[in-house]
């Protein structure tokens, strides 16, 4: 099997949302990450935001400290999912790790 496992560090953007799917349950949450600013584009470059799914709360004891606007370090893989409403297919990281960082680490990357 083959995955596009991913390494990022952003912000936390929304504050997470526990849900129960079946006997399974999930975290979700969006991550904020600061683009470089590209010379064909001067100015202020938006930053991505990734949809984050944390399932069955493997990071049970990170999660209570979970908060938007820290910074935090997400390892996982890209996983993609088709909306049964609007048919639109989406891409979001399934989680194997989150670390909690120091603020200066994103400001050092940004």
């Amino acid at each position: 099997m083959t995955y596009a496992h991913v390494e990022l560090v952003g912000r936390v953007a929304t504050t997470p949302v526990c849900a129960a799917v079946g006997a399974r349950r999930v975290t979700n949450l969006r991550v904020a990450i600061d683009r470089p600013i590209q010379a064909t584009r001067p100015g202020h470059t938006p930053p991505l935001f990734l949809s984050v799914c944390i399932w069955d709360h493997a990071l049970d004891h990170q999660l209570p400290s979970l908060t938007k606007g820290q910074t935090v370090k997400v390892t996982g893989r890209l996983d993609t999912r088709t909306s049964a409403h609007t048919g639109l297919t989406y891409t979001h990281v399934v989680t194997d790790h989150i670390e909690l960082m120091p603020p200066e680490v994103h400001r050092r990357a940004a």
